[in-house]
């Protein structure tokens, strides 16, 4: 029976037996004196772990001798960077190659170096003894077991200045700081988590019982050569004698897919057909990035990505936590990136990272390409940031894989892009990274040469969409990338976006995926011919690279085409296709979030500001409370040119509604007998037409006839906040369910410009209704219309549109593509399809015939206050129809008190008939008194 293989950061010190090697090579470190308190724990450590049932593990000099407790404070040399016969390798060291000229074998190589270090003068700002706290937690058992030690503030400035000196002397970069850490063993081989768990557990019983701080030894740092080899001293005289050392990143794990984090995994619900693996940034991980773009960023009820392409396997790796020597913390990271404004800059610190991230994430790609057949077509691998950057060099990498179904990368940059190019070109100056990337990618220059057709994944097509704000990746880097890759031949789409999240550190959502949906965007080439560029992607599954993008990026089209209305837009979006139904559950979700709000949402994708209309809010600093309206507390309704209070959350209020978005209801469960079922059923054939629905729900029926919206708000007294906090909480509702940013800001824009300024003149949507009057609003605190307006035709306001005194103004009128409507009260399906994001809430309201006008104004009841009356109106009870019955939502049953009870005018007797209210003129302040009474209750 064959043993496993060894770790390589074992086997080039240990044999498979335990028994050490020759270690070519030399560090300066320091040694933990014998009689330190912490030594005597390590001792009381390695006795256990000696008698241990796992000591196979860890068996002869593999489990280090107390006497070579150390830490490192500076790797010189290691037989790890040695050529093939010479050292230094190309690329290494090349400061001190300049200076010396030194091309011979090893031995030469390491005596140099030694000469240098020695030449060391230990000054009072570097010199020991060093104090370090002694961490209680070791890190997850991988390769090795070790304790962490932190450096004191003080510390950290010598060593750092130390390492700074040796690395002048000797031209070898180094890490400003490494993970300080003392060494107890070297395992042989990978042990399962159950036995790491166990070793941890063991090792930190008896940390707990150690010193909380340690200092390292009086004596000098020291320096060693090869196992047994005399000391040689920084000054004056050796130390004992020590095995090795060990290198600096004692927290990182062996690349083999056990030692990192489980994958987090979408399986396919049907016939597994296609993978997508996407890779995290730094400081996140999978399950973390899967739920941002796939398991909470919708609404339950409707169906998710992975719903929506259920024969794809979803693949969200994770990567370790690592030192940052950046933020001085461990973190989620794929590798260490010291800096990305000066990406030079020890950009060594990359290399471990990248070597076992590569190696990890190729297996996990090997893995799906086998799951798929063999077909690696049939894999798309994606990222942003950091994972699009490893998942770039993971791309490269493979050196015998067929081309993949696609890559795309967000915000992101190729780590040593220039090396990669110096590679390539064959030219230029040595670089530090060369040798790195020549390790990685020697076979890219062999596969440049090859015709297309048998390139491998330099056949990958790539996009890569970047912000040109970005401050975390500079857009800069993200062109270096793209130019890269297309001089390895390959196909690169790049575009560039303004405006994105996260200080542009995130995807444009909306404009990078209107890039695939818009012809014109990419010049003279049609969309047909754009589309036959990436013909390769689309092999046994079209929309391959469409459906990655859509994932990526939130499946967000960005700008509408100008022929497809909003709603059958985002229903196509979200639902596959803008069928009846769908459009319906497009219009029921947005409602049902806007005035429930989010609350009953796990989602963290929720618009800021979004609370909901049945909740307390704040609107341009303004508390809202927009509740009383609804719940019959304020006498607000205007019922036949009389105020009434009506209570229209009479089955469940929010309940309903939070069932249907948490997804315990298939749709907003209410009874047809219920004020609330006629409210929410008024209010989606309205709003269907606003986002311009080619087939909004039927108008419920109502009798009575039309009637205008500024009667309906007669007694309402809404403020500018009020009206705003109204639309703003609807429009948020709508971007949630993907309507991008410009879509959903141009109606709030729209909406607010029609509804919510003063004395707006009347405008004429449909001849066969007439002028109709708009402004909701006629509180002070709302803008006066522009460019004209007409008070006047809001005095004395009747049923029918008009008021007592003829308007001033000449009605407007509204014509074209964009509002007209035919002489029925729903637009036809064509004037819905042109409808555009700046004139379609208007011209859907405008359209709508009956009541259900009325219905979006029952939102905004409040009680008419005159600044004279402070006392509160009384509620008024309906008496009887009057000869014209202009009720709306619930005009054959009523009642504030019980709804549910079927109409009899002896049930719903009222004191005498009430006192008439003041109209409305907009110069009254009656609606200042009402807040400021409000807000001192």
């Amino acid at each position: 029976m064959s043993l496993p293989p060894l770790h390589p950061k074992v086997v080039k010190k240990f044999h498979p037996d335990g028994s050490s090697k020759t270690y070519l090579g030399h560090s300066v470190i320091c040694r933990l004196p014998s009689d330190s308190p912490l030594a005597a724990t390590l001792k009381s450590v390695r006795q256990e772990l000696s008698q241990h049932k796992l000591s196979e593990l860890f068996k002869n000099e593999a489990l280090l001798p107390d006497t070579n407790y150390h830490m490192t404070v500076f790797i010189c040399v290691r037989d790890l960077e040695r050529g093939a016969d010479a050292m230094p390798r190309e690329g290494y060291a090349t400061d001190i190659i300049e200076r010396s000229g030194l091309t011979g074998p090893y031995d030469e190589w390491l005596e140099y170096t030694i000469q240098q270090v020695r030449a060391v003068a230990l000054e009072g700002h570097m010199r020991p003894p060093y104090s370090f706290f002694v961490e209680k937690e070791i890190p997850q058992i991988g390769y090795s077991i070790g304790v962490r030690l932190r450096a004191t503030p003080d510390t950290k400035i010598k060593l750092a200045h130390l390492r700074q000196q040796l690395a002048q002397l000797t031209g070898i970069a180094a890490p400003d700081s490494y993970v300080f850490h003392v060494t107890l063993a070297y395992l042989l081989r990978e042990p399962t988590l159950k036995e790491a768990d166990e070793l941890k557990a063991l090792v930190e019983s008896h940390l707990a019982e150690a010193p909380e701080a340690v200092q390292l030894p009086t004596q000098q740092p020291t320096t060693i050569q090869r196992k047994y080899h005399p000391i040689v001293p920084l000054n004056p005289s050796p130390t004992n004698a020590v095995h090795i050392t060990m290198d600096p990143d004692t927290d990182q794990q062996p690349y083999s897919p056990k030692s990192f984090p489980d994958l987090h995994i979408i399986e396919p619900t049907s016939s597994h057909t296609h993978t997508a693996i996407l890779l995290h940034g730094r400081g996140s991980d999978g399950l973390e990035f899967a739920e941002e773009l796939l398991e909470e960023s919708k609404l339950p009820g409707q169906p998710t990505l992975a719903q929506k392409f259920p024969s794809w396997r979803f693949v969200f790796p994770s990567s370790r936590q690592l030192w940052s020597t950046l933020f001085e913390e461990d973190m989620p990271a794929w590798f260490e990136a010291h800096s990305l404004t000066d990406i030079t800059s020890r950009q060594e610190l990359q290399e471990p990272g990248i070597i076992e991230a590569v190696g990890y994430l190729s297996s996990v790609l090997d893995d799906e390409i086998e799951r798929v057949g063999g077909d690696a077509g049939k894999v798309v691998l994606g990222g942003i940031s950091q994972g699009a950057a490893v998942g770039m060099w993971t791309l490269l990498c493979q050196e015998k894989s067929d081309r993949l179904g696609g890559f795309v990368g967000a915000s992101t940059w190729l780590p040593f892009a220039e090396d990669i190019r110096g590679y390539l070109s064959k030219g230029g100056e040595n670089s530090r990274g060369r040798g790195f990337v020549e390790s990685m990618m020697s076979h890219l220059r062999h596969l440049v040469t090859h015709p297309r057709e048998s390139r491998g994944v330099l056949n990958t097509p790539v996009f890569l969409g970047h912000g040109v704000d970005d401050g975390t990746v500079d857009v800069e880097l993200g062109r270096q990338a793209k130019n890269v890759l297309e001089q390895l031949g390959m196909e690169v789409e790049g575009k560039e976006y303004e405006g994105a999240d996260l200080e542009g550190h995130w995807v444009k959502v909306p404009e990078e995926m209107d890039d695939i949906a818009q012809a014109d965007t990419h010049g003279s080439r049609n969309k047909e011919q754009w589309l036959q560029s990436w013909k390769f992607v689309f092999a046994d599954a079209t929309i391959t690279m469409l459906f990655l993008y859509f994932f990526l990026f939130a499946t967000i089209l960005a700008q509408r085409p100008s022929t497809i209305s909003i709603c059958d837009y985002y229903t196509q979006v979200e639902y596959g296709s803008a069928t009846e139904e769908n459009q319906f559950k497009l219009v029921q979700g947005i409602v049902a979030l806007a005035f429930a709000g989010p609350k009953s949402i796990p989602s963290k994708k929720v618009p800021k500001g979004l609370t909901g209309i049945l909740n307390p809010g704040v609107q341009g600093g303004q508390r809202v409370d927009l509740l009383p309206f609804f719940n019959g507390t304020l006498a607000s309704t205007n019922l036949n040119n009389q105020p009434v209070g009506i209570n229209w959350l009479d089955d469940g209020g929010l309940a309903p509604l939070s069932d249907y978005l948490t997804g315990k209801t298939k749709s907003v469960v209410l009874s047809n007998s219920s004020n609330e079922y006629r409210l929410f059923g008024h209010f989606y054939t309205p709003f269907s037409r606003i986002f311009g629905c080619s087939l909004p729900p039927a108008d419920p029926p109502t009798p009575g006839g039309s009637l205008n919206l500024a009667y309906a708000h007669k007694f309402m007294s809404l403020d500018f906040a009020e009206v705003a906090y109204f639309i703003d909480q609807l429009t948020r509702a709508a971007e949630f369910y993907g309507f991008s940013t410009t879509d959903a800001q141009s109606l709030n824009t729209r909406m607010n410009s029609l509804y919510n300024s003063r004395c707006a003149p009347p405008i004429t949507f449909n001849a066969q209704n007439g002028p109709q009057l708009l402004s909701l609003c006629q509180d002070p605190s709302c803008p006066l219309a522009v460019p004209n307006s007409d008070c006047e035709a809001y005095a004395n306001l009747t049923a029918d549109g008009g008021g007592s005194t003829k308007p001033s103004g000449a009605a407007s009128s509204v014509t074209g593509a964009e509002t007209s409507p035919t002489d029925s009260a729903a637009p036809s399906m064509k004037d819905n399809h042109n409808l555009s994001a700046g004139g379609i809430a208007g011209a859907a309201i405008g359209s709508i015939a009956g009541i259900a006008l009325l219905t979006a104004a029952l939102f905004f009841y409040r009680r008419h206050r005159l600044a004279s009356r402070s006392k509160a109106q009384k509620q008024q009870h309906w008496t009887g129809p009057e000869s014209v019955d202009y009720l709306s939502p619930q005009s054959d049953k009523f009642n504030s008190f019980s709804p549910h009870a079927p109409y009899s005018p002896a049930e719903l007797h009222s004191p005498k008939s009430p006192e008439l209210p003041v109209e409305l003129s907009g110069e009254t302040n009656g609606a200042e008194s009402e807040r400021i009474s409000r807000a001192m209750q």
